[in-house]
């Protein structure tokens, strides 16, 4: 079963993707809000006729009946064929999840893309430098990360989307973790530099 729970919209052309902005939806209902740069664009166009560009936030308690026109009506006989295409069922009545399928492209220049949540939480970090068996320092030198930085992913109470890609990345990707061990290694002690080697001997990811 797909879920959806937010939308990414992109305008394309033959040229150019601009981010226009992110749909969701809570207990309140659906929203929409503009990226700030899309409406600051001297050729933007509103993503229908009831999101004025110069409003940033849109709230309905019903999805927006503009973008309910972009999902193609049940009453095609390719509709199957559609649903088919995208693992979605026919029967399937979640307009974020028909938009971000079978609504994805419509006639106009956007682009329905759901959006990849980061689920790697800060207090991951943590548990991954326990795992390479790095004390604070040792862990900050190899990522290039600030102690204040690293205290406050530690904590929670820091959730910066590009750190926690970043260290979400190497930790599941042995590769990407050898290559920083090749660049930044150099700054670590040879006894910290074997406890990683270790680390990824022992998980059996890669040839080290």
């Amino acid at each position: 079963m797909l879920i959806v729970n937010k939308i990414n919209i992109f305008s394309q052309t033959k040229s150019k993707r601009s981010f226009v902005g992110t749909l969701w939806k809570d207990k309140k209902g659906y929203h929409f809000q503009y990226s700030f740069d899309y409406t600051r664009q001297k050729t933007a166009i509103p993503l229908g006729p009831e999101f004025d560009l110069w409003k940033e936030k849109f709230t309905s308690k019903k999805m927006f009946a503009s973008l309910l026109d972009r999902i193609p009506s049940n009453r095609n006989p390719a509709y199957i064929d559609y649903c088919q295409q995208w693992g979605i069922d026919p029967n399937e009545k979640d307009p974020l999840v028909l938009l971000s399928s079978i609504g994805r492209r419509g006639p106009s220049t956007f682009i329905f893309e759901k959006a990849i949540e980061i689920n790697y939480l800060p207090q991951l970090v943590k548990e991954f430098r326990i795992k390479l068996g790095l004390t604070q320092s040792e862990f900050e030198l190899l990522f290039r990360l600030s102690h204040a930085t690293l205290i406050r992913l530690e904590q929670g109470k820091s959730t910066n989307e590009t750190i926690l890609t970043y260290i979400q990345m190497v930790e599941e990707t042995p590769s990407a973790l050898l290559w920083l061990l090749k660049t930044r290694g150099q700054y670590l002690h040879d006894n910290t530099v074997a406890k990683i080697r270790k680390f990824l001997d022992a998980s059996h990811k890669f040839e080290v």
